[in-house]
């Protein structure tokens, strides 16, 4: 069973409880696990759970930024892939990161991870 402490065993990167409460965390534990198939996931069922509360974490935090900084929280908005200041732009290839139809997952790279490997275990015992 993943817990605050175990998830930030595994993800240190959500160390600082500042940033990430064990309130928060649980929260986002409880509904990952709730709609996390064990039986299809077996031994990695822990695991599907994490990467789906990193993912579910990052997005409630930058809806707590969005709102510190006077925006709108839980505004929907896609992945950036130009911008531009003055003379300088920049613009990324997301589909090299992204998955078809990953929709709300490809929002992050731990939904991404999560749903690659989702489709993988949805598709049944032989994987090629």
């Amino acid at each position: 069973m993943v817990t605050p402490a175990s998830f930030r065993a595994d993800f240190p990167e959500f160390s600082d409880t500042n940033l990430y409460s064990d309130g928060t965390l649980t929260f986002w534990i409880n509904l990952s696990a709730a709609l996390v198939n064990a039986d299809r996931w077996t031994d990695l069922t822990d695991m599907a759970v994490e990467l789906a509360t990193a993912h579910q974490v990052l997005l409630a935090n930058a809806n707590q930024a969005a709102a510190a900084g006077g925006q709108q929280p839980g505004a929907t908005k896609g992945l950036v892939s130009s911008k531009s200041v003055g003379d300088v732009s920049v613009s990324y290839d997301l589909s090299s990161a992204t998955l078809t139809d990953g929709a709300f997952w490809n929002l992050t790279q731990y939904g991404v991870r999560f749903l690659q490997l989702a489709r993988m275990f949805g598709s049944g015992p032989i994987q090629l």
